[in-house]
């Protein structure tokens, strides 16, 4: 099963697929800038300067200690899979952006980013 968006100024399609085993779950995707006050950042700043984004733009990081939060409430516990589609133009720190992974404010990994030439 595939989602699709759509910008809608450019001819750009993006297709998130499902993997078999999470085919029997409920999906969503959550864009960063959601304006239903279920996010919060940092000192970034929210841009559509750049071609290729879903949605509306995207969150610019502003470097060391910058953070996006997502609010996201769910009706059960258990463990869920979580993706991130991003772009990421540096070259610097040998093309890795370290970002740390926290839910329900306790750490669970540190993910390197890599630079993807856009």
């Amino acid at each position: 099963d595939r989602h699709d968006t759509i910008t809608s100024n450019e001819d750009i399609h993006t297709t998130f697929e499902v993997v078999p085993e999470e085919a029997d779950l409920v999906t969503a995707i959550y864009e960063a800038e959601d304006s239903s006050g279920s996010v919060t950042f940092d000192r970034g700043s929210f841009s559509s300067s750049n071609p290729g984004f879903s949605g509306l733009g995207y969150y610019d990081m502003s470097g060391d200690g910058d953070f996006i939060q997502w609010s996201i409430s769910s009706y059960l516990a258990g463990s869920y899979p979580v993706s991130f589609r991003y772009s990421h133009g540096s070259t610097g720190n040998n093309g890795q952006r370290p970002l740390d992974l926290y839910v329900n404010d306790v750490f669970v990994k540190t993910m390197d980013f890599t630079f993807t030439d856009s």
